[in-house]
């Protein structure tokens, strides 16, 4: 069995490479201007090169510089084009502010129209999971109705309290479907605004 100490050793050992932006072999074959290109092309600030200076620093390596940047600016043309703009607000990335020096603004047009559609995506599932939700609740409370009538009919003496048990039910489940019906208006309006706002898209700008 592993000791406690090389268990927490090993931990730190995992955490140290997460944290590390690039690996001792992708530091040693030095493709900087690949690396750089990548960096482009996923939206990566200026910084990111701090990172591979300090990753490579380690087995005493240094980033080639120019050749990285020139990558990267090859990268952010692609980053930068208002179809990727989209597919990365469809995706909740985070903007870096990586397009300044190009057309940010129409990056930034389709980047929105991206998000947009996200977040309308996200409420849908939201709103999903909670008419599930009420609609197992509903069948609960329609089996103890179920339940509770045929205790009425098996048994005169709990008359009463069996018809008592009947009307809490129903109240419970009239207000439990009235619940369901808003949430599924709900969803159906925000299934409307997901078509406007796709069809809006589809002219093939940002596809």
């Amino acid at each position: 069995m592993r000791s406690a100490k090389t268990i927490v050793l090993m931990f730190c050992g995992l955490i140290l490479a997460g944290c590390s932006s690039l690996s001792k072999e992708e530091c040693r074959l030095g493709d900087w201007n690949a690396i750089g290109f990548a960096d482009g092309s996923k939206g990566k600030g200026s910084k990111r090169i701090a990172d591979h200076r300090k990753s490579c620093a380690e087995y005493g390596i240094s980033p080639n510089l120019d050749a990285y940047l020139a990558g990267r600016e090859r990268g952010l043309d692609h980053y930068c084009a208002p179809s990727n703009g989209y597919q990365a607000g469809l995706r909740d990335d985070d903007y870096d502010g990586v397009c300044r020096a190009r057309d940010e603004a129409a990056f930034l047009a389709a980047y929105n129209a991206g998000l947009a559609v996200h977040e309308v995506k996200d409420k849908i599932d939201d709103l999903e999971y909670q008419i599930r939700k009420k609609r197992r609740e509903v069948e609960e409370v329609d089996k103890a109705l179920d339940l509770a009538r045929s205790r009425k009919i098996a048994s005169a003496a709990d008359g009463e309290a069996v018809r008592n048990e009947l009307l809490t039910l129903g109240v419970q489940s009239e207000r439990l479907n009235g619940e369901k019906r808003v949430l599924e208006k709900e969803l159906e309006l925000l299934e409307n605004e997901l078509a406007r706002l796709l069809e809006r898209h589809r002219s093939g700008l940002y596809s």
